[in-house]
């Protein structure tokens, strides 16, 4: 898509807020706070502090129509990082958080250049629709090696599986413990497995 061919006109309500904060500043400027934001969120990687970096991928959405204007040649568009998209995305997936999933799945099929992460969008939502699956199977089975996971879920693709796993540990609704020289897996109100929390087999 050319650099002045952006949709325009009739499009989501949550393209038009982000379009309505950026009004009548120059793409330049615009992109420049993109940049500086993703400084901010760089760092609180770096720092841990999830908060901030949460904060910082949030105010940088109404941005990146900016970034896509200013990233776009006739070859394409050459980002090919948004850590925005993909933070937000694994924190809502996680939280359960479907208003804002919807929201930000609106503006990543709206723009065509951001089709690349569209598998991030639809992991958080893989994993909004399987928790209650999963947890129903850990309050059944109390307890399961990760490795042995994707056969419990035959008809998921293995990295879907241990992907879900591992997000529901990050948020705590799951936990791990040393299983010899495995990783168990269970309910985070119980621990047969130990207290290591390595999410690795």
């Amino acid at each position: 898509m050319a650099i002045d061919s952006v949709p325009t006109g009739s499009c989501p309500q949550i393209i038009e807020t982000y379009r309505d904060c950026t009004r009548g500043r120059s793409n330049e400027e615009l992109v420049g706070e993109y940049f500086k934001l993703l400084a901010k969120i760089e760092k609180a990687g770096e720092k841990g502090n999830r908060s901030s970096l949460i904060q910082y991928c949030m105010l940088s959405l109404p941005f990146i129509e900016p970034l896509i204007r200013w990233g776009t040649d006739p070859s394409g568009f050459r980002i090919r990082s948004i850590p925005a998209i993909q933070e937000l995305a694994q924190a809502w997936g996680q939280q359960c958080n479907k208003a804002q999933l919807a929201n930000l799945r609106e503006l990543v099929w709206f723009f065509p250049e951001l089709e690349p992460w569209r598998r991030d969008i639809e992991d958080a939502e893989r994993t909004v629709e399987l928790r209650p699956s999963f947890e129903w199977f850990f309050r059944e089975r109390r307890t399961c090696l990760r490795k042995d996971l994707p056969k419990a879920f035959p008809d998921l693709p293995r990295e879907a599986v241990l992907r879900v796993v591992d997000d529901l540990v990050e948020v705590g609704v799951l936990k791990t413990g040393k299983a010899g020289r495995f990783v168990s897996v269970f309910v985070a109100q119980e621990n047969p497995g130990g207290t290591d929390a390595s999410t690795q087999p």
